[in-house]
C-alpha cells in the first residue's frame, strides 16, 4: 500500500506542476496580449485623434475655398456690369 501511496502522491505532484507550468504560461501569454491591446488601444486613440483633427482642417479648408469661389463669383459679376456700362 505504500507504495501506491507514494505513486499516487508522485502522480499527484506531477499533475500540479504541470498545472503550474501551465499557469505560469497562461499568466505570461495574458501580460503579453494585455500589453499589446493596450498598445493597440493607445494607437487608435492617437489615429482618431489624428482622424478628428484632419476632418477639421478639411472643413475649415473646404470653406475657405467657398468663401473665394464666392468672392471671385462676385468679382466677375462686378466686372461683367463694368463691361456692360461701357
Amino acid at each position: 500500500m505504500k507504495i501506491n501511496a507514494e505513486k499516487i502522491d508522485r502522480n499527484l505532484i506531477n499533475q500540479i506542476n504541470c498545472q503550474t507550468f501551465e499557469l505560469e504560461q497562461n499568466e505570461k501569454n495574458f501580460s503579453i496580449l494585455n500589453q499589446n491591446f493596450r498598445k493597440l488601444n493607445l494607437e487608435y486613440s492617437q489615429l482618431f485623434d489624428e482622424k478628428l483633427r484632419l476632418e477639421a482642417e478639411l472643413k475649415h479648408a473646404n470653406e475657405m475655398y467657398t468663401k473665394q469661389i464666392n468672392e471671385i463669383g462676385s468679382d466677375m459679376i462686378s466686372l461683367q456690369d463694368i463691361i456692360n456700362e461701357k
